[in-house]
């Protein structure tokens, strides 16, 4: 680990500990009075990004560092008389450069253990006097001790002032338009708290930098390096609870210099501190993740690039995002046990596939049982909530928790969970156009906006700027031609101000659902097209019951534990089987391609006529026989089709020279897929009996890719599934089925019942049949030698 990353995270950490103190010496003035009972507690999420730059260049991300650390804290009221003193107990702390967890409390090692670990564990008491003086200690007095007489004298100090903010003065005037100066706020220069706004439930202030306050630069010693920090812009905002003086939430955003690495470093700090009585549950916002993503934005100088079509085709091919139906109307529910992160997974499958828009889900109650059925006691922190591509394409909404404590939380004893979660559907996008001009122009739709803004001194570019909120946004229409446009996701200051997410931050304190984004657009446009994304007023409630995965997997009388199937086309094919138009074609390039209805190869007979090639004979197989890795299904417009080529035996080679190829293709009669009932048990509709669905005993030994070409067993929405096997594991690696049907027999998938599982719920079989006089077609190609 970098000495850069170590500064940071130290800094971090510090913060993430001082900020606590100003629960209690921001509120304890005459009308907004700090008096809270014994025993009252409060939790807190409170997160820190830092990034770090070379210079005040934001060209590249070469030169960009990021840390995040992340706490769950609780702060309890031990004492009231004389003396007020509360302690802070960190029950989560996880910190990140990038997306590399190095610490977490979930977990041992990291960078944080031995006495570091002790200190932070035991947490730390903060006293306060009648006369405003203020003191920090820590519980595990050993631990404190060591930790100092290790640093030297220097750290040791700028240590305690960073977890210690001087005091503050003892009133807070309940008045719009007051203000007091506070000098030296966690080594900060002095900040100037203006009464904002005030209504019936809290008081609204805005932190600035006072002109007047203090800023010296106290030296810090890390790793051999005296670094001097210096605070070179402050500002916040925050809400307190009127009649209690507890914070509510608050907002940090500051920038600092540092020197001492031979370079000054630029380091930019977005602090967030939000009350959370409950962070187990929660939407996508409430989670972890959220800061992560939100702030990590900022530690990527030169944004990402956002995919515009550039023809008609392009935006054709790209299919339009549809609010998903009744996405947890039959899904399919399973836990595990992350045992990397410590971490408990929760997987909904919907079901639908990506192009599906999913609604705002939201994490109300979660219930953890052991294997008698008894609720078990395990504090846990929403980690994500959010969707998560599988097999096929398919969305899977994947909750994940991280346990809170140091000690080992017992995962491992959650034998099933119980989840009542809200769900708002997505409703159509609607579309519209941005003009983009030399003067600033807008569009507005209530709360939200979009706002194309020229840049000074170069033509052809603009500064996109939208305004939303989470449920209701604008953002590209990827469905519409951008024409000699380019763009980027950015997040950089506007007119020296604030960045995109450092307004997020600062006006969820207002708005928890305030959402803020910036693009850079470029070329040669007059208009950007976008669509306006919003989630239903109305919402449904959903208890889910999630079972071990693991579990699901071995038992075969329970549900699968997913949704796989053969292909990746997201609809069912119904293309009529007709062997009148077909071509063999690529005599030209020297090889011999011909596009066959699916299942016509295996259910009828394909062979050809040539010379053997240094002992292997010419035959006609699957393309992707091949390259398993290719699906050529799934090119096809109707996902219908399958490309056959001429190879010899071994798969080795597919190009000729010089030889003359007679194909013949030859059916019992004219082909056309037939379809039944699927012959499942009704409680069990993953199971079929394989001699009943095909009318006649099978060969185990056939191989799987013949076999599942010429049946097709569907779902309720016509996708043929693919087979489970025998021997399924949650350890084993997913494989391409493409790789999987032509390294298996029948005989890895059929029970000694007779039965197949499959990956989901069976409801109709489709086989080829065929009818009428017998079908001959055959092709005569001569492919030319090499040239001289």
């Amino acid at each position: 680990m970098s000495t850069r990353t170590i500064v940071l995270s130290v800094l971090s950490v510090a913060v993430l500990i001082g900020v606590g103190t100003t629960i209690v010496e921001l509120s304890a003035p005459d009308e907004i009075r700090f008096s809270p009972a014994v025993g009252e507690q409060r939790d807190y999420r409170i997160d820190v990004s830092a990034v770090m730059r070379e210079d005040d260049s934001q060209s590249s991300s070469s030169d960009t560092q990021a840390v995040t650390v992340q706490s769950v804290m609780r702060y309890r009221v031990d004492s009231a008389r004389p003396s007020l003193t509360v302690h802070l107990d960190p029950r989560f702390i996880r910190a990140r450069e990038g997306r590399q967890t190095f610490f977490s409390s979930a977990r041992s090692g990291g960078l944080f253990r031995g006495p570091v670990r002790d200190l932070i564990t035991g947490g730390f008491d903060l006293t306060m006097e009648p006369d405003g003086e203020t003191r920090l200690t820590a519980t595990n007095h050993a631990a404190w001790n060591l930790i100092t007489k290790q640093l030297t004298g220097t750290l040791g100090r700028q240590l305690e002032q960073h977890m210690l903010a001087p005091s503050v003065p003892l009133s807070l005037p309940a008045r719009e338009g007051a203000q007091v100066t506070l000098d030296g706020f966690q080594g900060m220069p002095g900040l100037r708290l203006t009464v904002a706004d005030i209504d019936e439930d809290g008081v609204f202030v805005d932190i600035t930098r006072a002109e007047d306050g203090s800023t010296r630069v106290d030296p810090l010693r890390i790793m051999g390096h005296n670094l001097f920090i210096q605070f070179t812009n402050v500002s916040g905002r925050m809400r307190l609870e009127r009649d209690s003086g507890w914070i509510q939430s608050l907002t940090l955003i500051s920038d600092q210099r540092i020197d001492g690495f031979g370079t000054a470093l630029n380091v930019h700090t977005q602090l967030a501190m939000n009350a959370d009585d409950d962070p187990t549950t929660g939407a996508w916002a409430d989670s972890l993740e959220w800061f992560t993503w939100t702030s990590g934005l900022a530690g990527v100088s030169d944004g990402y690039s956002l995919f515009l079509p550039q023809t008609d085709g392009e935006a054709t091919d790209l299919p339009l995002i549809e609010p998903a139906e009744a996405p947890l109307a039959d899904a399919g529910t399973t836990f595990r046990i992350d045992g990397k992160d410590n971490a408990l997974a929760l997987t909904i499958d919907h079901g639908i596939n990506g192009d599906g828009k999913l609604g705002q889900l939201t994490l109300q109650e979660l219930t953890l049982r052991d294997a008698d059925g008894q609720a078990l006691t395990i504090p846990l922190v929403l980690e994500s909530i959010g969707i998560d591509y599988g097999d096929d394409d398919r969305q899977n909404t994947v909750i994940r928790l991280l346990p809170l404590g140091w000690a080992d939380p017992g995962l491992e004893r959650i034998a099933s969970v119980d989840a009542t979660v809200i769900y708002r559907p997505a409703e159509e996008p609607t579309h519209t156009q941005l003009p983009l001009a030399d003067e600033p122009t807008e569009i507005r739709d209530g709360s939200v906006s979009a706002r194309a803004v020229p840049v000074d001194g170069q033509p052809g570019h603009w500064r996109i700027l939208f305004a939303g909120k989470d449920n209701r946004y604008y953002t590209y229409d990827r469905t519409r031609n951008y024409a000699g446009l380019s763009g980027r996701l950015i997040d950089q200051a506007v007119d020296g101000g604030l960045s995109a997410s450092d307004r997020t931050l600062m006006q969820r304190v207002d708005d928890p659902d305030r959402w803020f984004q910036q693009y850079a657009v470029e070329g040669d446009g007059d208009t950007f097209g976008l669509a306006l994304f919003t989630e239903s007023t109305e919402s449904s409630r959903h208890i889910l019951h999630f079972t071990s995965r693991a579990l699901r997997f071995s038992n075969r009388d329970m549900p699968p534990p997913e949704t796989r199937y053969l292909d990746r086309s997201t609809t069912p094919g119904k293309a009529p089987l007709n062997l009148d138009d077909l071509a063999v074609r690529d005599a030209d390039r020297n090889q011999l391609r011909l596009t066959l209805p699916r299942g016509i190869g295996s259910a009828c007979e394909l062979t050809a006529s040539a010379p053997p090639l240094e002992g292997h004979e010419l035959v006609w197989q699957p393309a992707f026989q091949r390259h398993p890795d290719f699906i050529s299904e799934t090119w096809t417009p109707d996902g219908e089709t399958t490309d056959w080529l001429l190879m010899t035996d071994d798969g080795v080679r597919v190009f000729f020279y010089g030889i003359e190829v007679d194909t013949r293709l030859s059916c019992p009669g004219q082909p056309a897929w037939h379809t039944e009932p699927a012959p499942t048990p009704p409680d069990r509709p993953w199971l079929v009996d394989i001699a009943a669905a095909v009318g006649d005993d099978v060969d185990p030994e056939t191989p799987a890719a013949l076999f599942f070409r010429g049946t097709r067993f569907l779902d309720a929405s016509g996708r043929p599934l693919r087979p489970m096997p025998l021997d399924a594991s949650p350890d084993a690696p997913s494989t391409p089925w493409s790789r999987e049907q032509m390294q298996t027999t029948l005989a890895d998938y059929l029970a000694d019942d007779g039965t197949i599982r499959f990956w989901g719920k069976v409801t109709a079989v489709e086989t080829i049949t065929f009818s009428g006089e017998p079908i001959e077609r055959t092709w005569h190609n001569r492919l030319e030698g090499l040239q001289e």
